[in-house]
């Protein structure tokens, strides 16, 4: 697990967290948080397009998008307001 300083530094902007919590959040969302194949419709799309342009992986994990290639965070993007629908389990 590494974080590039883009990666880091993006955290702490969209996510509101200190430096010494990107680390902590990360790590969470690589145990905990759902990975672009667990998603369907629309959101799946959308992960799928920047997956394909940031050549990475997409997991989601309490309303942010981390962008993970080789085990390193790349960059978060919080998710699109008209995407929170499919964050919520049925």
């Amino acid at each position: 697990m590494e974080i590039t300083k883009h990666g880091g530094d993006r955290a702490r902007k969209r996510l509101g967290i200190s430096k010494k919590a990107v680390e902590a959040e990360f790590a969470k969302a690589l145990a905990n948080g759902k990975r672009q194949a667990d998603f369907k419709g629309a959101f799946r799309k959308y992960l799928d397009f920047w997956c394909r342009d940031y050549r990475s992986a997409a997991i989601v994990y309490h309303n942010a998008i981390y962008f993970v290639k080789d085990d390193k965070l790349i960059t978060v993007w919080p998710v699109p307001g008209k995407y929170k629908k499919y964050l919520v389990e049925g």
